[in-house]
């Protein structure tokens, strides 16, 4: 195929892309198409630019390389990152955190960008206050660019047509994920100078907010470790393992059996039983608010575009959403009439995977909530609560209460028998006030983060801007 047929046939597959105002990397990135189009900067190759390397695969490799013993990546020793740690630009807190950081090859550095294989495709930036620990063998590390390339990377990579690209290029149909292969290969534009302006206010942003949760992941570690020792947490563990035995439902009390006999609901009445008996713990109902909440949904015909907070919104930690997306409702029977109110405690009652939100003291009227989430009102110390119900003990009796063929779900009503320690009033007013405090910080850097990601977003456009492409478009062909 000669040149002309060349340029022909990338038309063809291009016109319809470039019509629809969508970018597409395969086309702006071949070599024909850069040359009627005027694009003739450099383009980097990562694999000449930085080392690029697999997370740690096997124990006994790793464990021989860095003297770690005990160190298996699918153990529960496991002291690193996981591909689940990898969001965009930013590692989120894990388990790691709470480990000492060491050294070795493997260990992640400053300045390294880490890069999930499976869809979605995240990249992040490692930066001073991330704990170096390695990764498992589900991410690739590319080490060795400097800051505002590294950056840059991490744009291009978060981009969902970068994550089309990258698949595309895997050629796994199967489980498609990207490849050492094709990772070390990859062309990209260079970064305009717009985005070199950018890079120092990005990476102070991504280290500040890394601060900030490792502030949050430290107060919920806190509380975790007061639920542990107010006896509830082995009382649990200890449950868990009796309900494990094939006669553990010889004798249930018949006041224990309510709407369900099935063994999974038994089995957390009884536990919840038991808690409030032995353990002096309370149920989350005595500290709600007595208000009703308004459980309308929306109606019909409406079609006013809103910020929608989903499931998939939420991470990990009680911190709210950074940004949503402004959409119209779908379904409007179900989202609930009312948005999230001050000081509200949202926790979802997807049971399977349980997530808990704090929506903090400032107002926010314009969000609306899926009736995924249950809001709840408590009279006092709502951001304490928040931290006791993201807990292992909590979450463990929403599994627990679960129902449906596939028990994934739990109802609203169920909720509220949920049993929680009573922790002392000026315990409590301690974690309000250092999460208000952090959620406050929270929502600044959300602002400026969104502005950052607003001006380094038309960076990205320009460097990937096609106009020679259409004005050319007739004498190409």
């Amino acid at each position: 195929m000669n040149d002309c047929e060349q340029i022909r046939t990338i038309w063809t597959h291009a016109e319809p892309i470039i019509e629809m105002g969508v970018w597409d990397p395969a086309v702006f990135l071949s070599n024909p198409v850069r040359a009627i189009s005027g694009q003739s900067g450099p383009i980097l190759h990562l694999g000449e630019l930085a080392k690029v390397f697999e997370g740690v695969r096997a124990a006994g490799n790793w464990d021989r390389r860095d003297n770690l013993p005990g160190s298996d990546a699918g153990s529960d020793t496991w002291r690193g990152y996981r591909q689940i740690n990898v969001g965009q630009f930013e590692l989120l807190p894990g388990e790691a955190w709470d480990r000492p950081v060491e050294s070795g090859s493997t260990f992640l550095q400053p300045g390294d960008v880490v890069v999930r294989k499976m869809s979605p495709v995240r990249a992040a930036l490692v930066t001073d206050d991330i704990p170096g620990h390695p990764v498992d063998d589900s991410c690739l590390v590319i080490r060795g660019l400097d800051t505002p390339t590294a950056l840059w990377v991490v744009l291009c990579f978060n981009h969902p047509s970068y994550e089309r690209y990258l698949m595309s290029l895997s050629g796994q149909p199967i489980l498609p994920r990207v490849s050492l292969r094709v990772l070390r290969n990859i062309a990209l534009p260079p970064p305009p100078p717009l985005f070199h302006t950018l890079a120092g206010p990005i990476k102070a942003e991504v280290n500040d907010r890394a601060l900030i949760r490792r502030n949050v992941h430290s107060v919920q570690q806190e509380v975790i470790g007061f639920v542990a020792e107010s006896g509830g947490a082995d009382f649990i563990a200890r449950a868990e393992a009796r309900f494990q035995q094939p006669s553990w439902s010889a004798q249930v009390h018949a006041r224990t059996i309510d709407w369900s006999w099935a063994p999974q609901h038994v089995s957390a009445a009884i536990l919840q039983d038991e808690l409030l008996d032995l353990s002096a713990w309370t149920p989350l109902a005595a500290w709600l608010d007595k208000t009703p909440r308004d459980r309308r949904r929306l109606p019909p015909d409406f079609d006013r575009q809103v910020h929608l907070l989903r499931l998939s919104d939420a991470e990990t930690s009680v911190l709210p959403a950074c940004s949503l997306e402004t959409i119209r409702p779908t379904l409007a029977s179900r989202v609930y009439r009312v948005p999230l109110s001050v000081g509200e405690v949202l926790i979802s009652t997807l049971g399977t995977s349980p997530r808990v939100l704090f929506a903090g003291v400032e107002s926010r009227d314009d969000v609306f909530l899926v009736d995924h989430w249950e809001p709840l009102r408590f009279r006092e110390t709502p951001g304490a609560f928040a931290l006791i119900l993201n807990t292992p003990a909590v979450s463990g009796q929403l599994r627990r209460m679960s129902v449906g063929s596939a028990r994934q779900f739990v109802r609203a009503e169920d909720i509220k028998q949920l049993c929680i320690p009573d922790v002392p009033l000026a315990v409590r007013t301690r974690w309000d006030q250092a999460l208000t405090g952090i959620v406050q910080a929270w929502r600044k850097s959300c602002d400026s983060w969104e502005d950052l990601m607003n001006r380094a977003n038309r960076a990205f456009e320009d460097a990937h801007n096609l106009p020679a492409m259409r004005a050319d478009r007739s004498r190409a062909l």
